[in-house]
């Protein structure tokens, strides 16, 4: 099974239990973080020092994004936004 939507990484052991052992769970995050390392390194900003920022982009309602990202992530400082894929 491939975990397809952003939040499924968040209860992956629970999703694990239920599915049982012949079924092996692949999160495409994992790798797309690991991709996403190799680049800064390979351009040199995987070690700077300063402060950066985030923003953090919503399909859909925000309100109810904003609140389960302050619970998730570490950092109070990000920029929420919702955009439209039409």
């Amino acid at each position: 099974m491939i975990l397809s939507c952003t939040h499924y990484p968040f209860i992956r052991r629970e999703i694990e239990k239920a599915l049982g052992d012949g079924v092996h769970v692949i999160d495409p995050a994992e790798e797309t973080a690991k991709n996403t390392i190799d680049l800064l390194e390979k351009q040199g900003l995987s070690k700077r020092n300063g402060q950066g920022s985030t923003t953090i982009y919503f399909t859909a309602d925000l309100d109810r994004g904003m609140r389960l990202a302050k619970r998730m992530l570490p950092n109070t400082k990000s920029i929420f936004a919702q955009i439209n894929l039409k």
